[in-house]
């Protein structure tokens, strides 16, 4: 099969690898659609901590093919996605569910082969059914699932004015999610005007170019109720705690290298 490879910082290939085979609690599923994340070119740059050389790519959704002994929850054919983290549910944390400080971690495409390729092998008890939904739309879950748990954690209020950086991909999902929560108004700020442009389309109450910031101020003299960063830029980053009423939160979305 032809696989996207990491094979160091900075060095990426297409090669023919041999098509994966499922262990007795794995599925094999025929990838449809990956999409490209930031963690991808964090690996891709050499700024995480794991090994080369990796297949990349954990935001994924196909066709189940094979299904090891072991698995009763799937069935070739299923049209499926996946939770790329892989806890071992034995050490410390995991027996305390706090699955995402796992001692022994495994991540799909970060630190096992993942779905940039045409077929990936998972463990059965990541999978989950996505039924009838288009790939197009299917392949938005990992990320969506990510940008709902951080929403959760921040616990907007009605009334609550939230000042979101960055309208990349991520950044837009934020948007949508944190309006449908109870966000009073939004407001946006990118580099990009096309993005900004796409913000106003789903739902941003206010867009403002970055570098333009004095006006943040005027619309929210004492600070905002929620700030978020979907930049993973530290020097964005360095300036939510000053862009926040006090009492207020700060969600930490973006990945800083």
């Amino acid at each position: 099969m032809k696989a996207a490879v990491i094979e160091g910082p900075g060095r990426a290939v297409v090669e023919d690898l041999p098509e994966p085979e499922p262990a007795p609690d794995e599925v094999v599923i025929e990838v449809d659609s990956a999409g490209i994340c930031g963690t991808d070119l964090h690996l891709l740059r050499g700024k995480l901590p794991y090994p080369y050389p990796i297949i990349p790519g954990h935001e994924v959704v196909g066709t189940v093919v094979e299904v090891g002994r072991d698995v009763s929850n799937v069935e070739p054919g299923s049209r499926v996605t996946f939770d790329p983290n892989i806890p071992c549910g034995e050490c410390y944390f995991c027996r305390r569910m706090r699955f995402n400080h796992c001692l022994n971690w495994q991540g799909i495409g970060i630190t096992r082969g993942g779905g940039f390729a045409e077929k990936v092998a998972v463990p059965g008890k990541v999978i989950y059914p996505v039924a009838d939904m288009p790939f197009e739309r299917a392949v938005f879950a990992e990320p969506l699932a990510c940008v709902v748990y951080g929403v959760l954690r921040a616990e907007p209020k009605p009334g609550d004015m939230v000042l979101l950086f960055g309208a990349g991909p991520v950044g837009l999902l934020l948007l949508q999610v944190l309006k449908v929560a109870g966000a009073a108004s939004v407001t946006v700020v990118e580099v990009m005007e096309d993005r900004l442009r796409l913000a106003e389309v789903l739902g941003a109450d206010r867009t403002v170019q970055a570098g333009h910031e004095e006006a943040l101020r005027e619309e929210a003299p004492l600070g905002y109720d929620i700030v978020v960063d979907a930049t993973g830029v530290p020097e964005v980053v360095s300036r939510c705690a000053d862009l926040v009423i006090p009492g207020g939160k700060v969600l930490l979305f973006g990945v800083c290298p």
